[in-house]
């Protein structure tokens, strides 16, 4: 079995909120280079949300404070928003680790495949993009390829600012059954997967394919991480507000995630917490709740800190005479 991949999203992380001076502080500076250029794109209320993304937020936080977790924070969600694009990499890092484990419990093994095609200019890019996942799913129609149907994709596009041109393509990460390996259970090459990608996408001049097998801690984390990172990197998107059009106009709209076979399925189960038992779990007794708020110069600080009590589990109100009360107010009063 794998072993467990943690990425510890909302609890129980004793350096969140260094990890939010250290990582979010530069996001946010990109993100104010970028306001200007993201104004014509989306109406003034999504702005401002942009603009204040990420500008407060509580962490509650054990007796001695040394360990603490985000319980609220606001973020705007715009895809071009470096800082809800970091939060939705980890989170999808969570996502894709408890499938991992869900698939490497019922005996499946993980590939990690990465798909290329030439780089392209400006103009060309959403339709590359566009064309890149049709191949793929040209390829995965081919009858070799049914052993690969459980798989997990994503799109990334990096800018070439030497070249001037922009480079798609698709990290994916494949589960595939007992015996592939066998001389009957399907096993793909790199040479066959080269072939196949270049008659999928009717281009010979791509040389480079890659598929290998995720046999330890490293390589399943580093897989699972490329998956789930980023569609575009933000030191990327804000070169230039000719760049960043380009990927905002390429990325509107456009599948850059996706779940196939068993992985769609076992998605599901993620979203509707019944894999929570492969997510750390989170035994730490919080008694304070912290407040930051962040400033350009100064990035987070601290502004306020008060008493935190755990609101009571679901179904209390039926032990105390069906009192109608608020979680929140009850933690509150407390």
């Amino acid at each position: 079995m794998y072993p467990l991949y943690e990425y510890d999203i909302t609890a129980g992380s004793e350096c969140q909120l260094e990890e939010l001076v250290g990582k979010l502080k530069p996001k946010k500076e990109w993100a104010a280079k970028a306001a200007p250029w993201l104004a014509k794109h989306v109406s003034a209320t999504q702005l401002g949300y942009y603009s204040h993304c990420g500008d407060y937020l509580t962490m509650l936080a054990d007796e001695t404070l040394s360990k603490r977790k985000i319980e609220t924070a606001f973020f705007c969600k715009q895809r071009l928003c470096p800082g809800c694009a970091w939060r939705a990499s980890l989170k999808s890092a969570a996502a894709v680790s408890a499938i991992a484990q869900q698939l490497a419990a019922e005996k499946y093994t993980m590939l990690f495949v990465t798909l290329t095609v030439p780089n392209v200019p400006a103009c060309g890019l959403r339709d590359a993009c566009l064309k890149l996942n049709a191949d793929f799913a040209r390829l995965m129609r081919r009858k070799a390829y049914a052993v690969w149907k459980h798989n997990i994709r994503k799109m990334e596009i990096t800018y070439n600012a030497q070249r001037d041109d922009f480079h798609p393509h698709l990290h994916v990460v494949v589960f595939v059954r007992p015996g592939y390996f066998g001389r009957t259970g399907g096993y793909i090459s790199q040479a066959k997967l080269l072939d196949d990608w270049r008659l999928a996408t009717g281009n010979d001049a791509i040389t480079q394919v890659d598929v290998r097998r995720c046999k330890n801690r490293e390589t399943g984390s580093n897989a699972i991480l490329e998956v789930a990172k980023y569609s575009a990197k933000a030191s990327d998107y804000t070169a230039s507000e000719r760049v960043y059009d380009v990927m905002y106009d390429t990325l509107y709209h456009l599948r850059t995630m996706t779940y196939s076979g068993r992985c769609k399925a076992l998605k599901g189960d993620y979203d509707a917490g019944r894999l929570d038992h492969l997510l750390p779990s989170d035994n730490i007794q919080y008694v304070y709740r912290l407040v930051y708020r962040y400033f350009a110069e100064q990035g987070y600080i601290q502004t306020d800190v008060r008493d935190y009590t755990a609101p009571p589990p679901p179904g209390f109100h039926e032990l105390v005479g069906g009192w109608d009360f608020n979680a929140v107010d009850f933690a509150e009063v407390t």
